[in-house]
This record gives structure tokens, sequence and C-alpha cells, in this order.
């Protein structure tokens, strides 16, 4: 579902102020300015959320008899594979990023990411899925 305007415009403001926040020392902002700035920030983006499940249930009652096909099996196995693969490949890759741990920290370190993320994907796909 694409975002109307409004959203888009609040969304940028929202990214300007953490980049702001984010980049306060070099630019010579306070911390106190830096707080309030995030603070504002974080309020753009629960906007933004609110006016898109307003949209997204607006639309839903809409086309209820139009419902989107569902993913196909193939997509939901790859990504399961690219996740899995991608978080317990860290082993190999976290050392070059400048994490330092020994190697049988990697390998905790692998697996509990795999298990957070395809956690985290499986929920996710659950609470997107079309109710029918």
């Amino acid at each position: 579902m694409k975002l109307s305007p409004v959203q888009i415009a609040i969304a940028y403001v929202a990214a300007i102020l953490q980049m702001l926040v984010v980049f306060h020392k070099p630019i010579g902002l306070s911390e106190t300015v830096a707080d309030i700035l995030q603070g504002i920030s974080l309020v753009c983006w629960i906007v933004v959320f609110v006016l898109w499940k307003r949209q997204k249930s607006r639309t839903a009652t809409v086309a209820t008899s139009s419902a989107s096909p569902s993913q196909p099996k193939w997509a939901m196995w790859l990504t399961l594979v690219v996740l899995i693969l991608g978080s317990l490949s860290g082993i190999f890759w976290l050392p070059y990023t400048g994490v330092v741990l020994t190697f049988p920290q990697l390998v905790v370190v692998s697996i509990i990411t795999c298990i957070v993320s395809v956690t985290v994907f499986l929920i996710a796909r659950r609470l997107v899925r079309p109710k029918v």
C-alpha cells in the first residue's frame, strides 16, 4: 500500500530529525536539543504509523472481496533459507565488521541471531497474512 503525500512528508521530517539527533555533536547542538528532536521524531513516526493503519483498515473494509493472492510458498522458503544462511554465516563475516569475539562466542551469537530472525519472520508472516 502506498503512503499518502502527507505521510511521506511526515516521514521525511522524522528522518531528518533523527539525522540531526545522530549528528548533533558535530553540528553543535546540545544534548537537550537532541533529546527534544528525538521526541519530536518519535511523535512524527507514531503519526505516520497511525495514519497508515487507518488507511489500511479503510481500504481493507472497502476491498474485502478482492483479497490479494497470498505469497507463493517458494518465496517463503527462499526467505527462510536466506535468513538462516545469512545469520549462521556471521561466524565468518562478523570479525571483518569490527566485532572482536572468540570463535565459541561467534557461534553462539550466530545461532541466537538465526533463532531470533526466523522467529520474527514467522510471527510477522502470521500477522500480515490476510484473514479469510
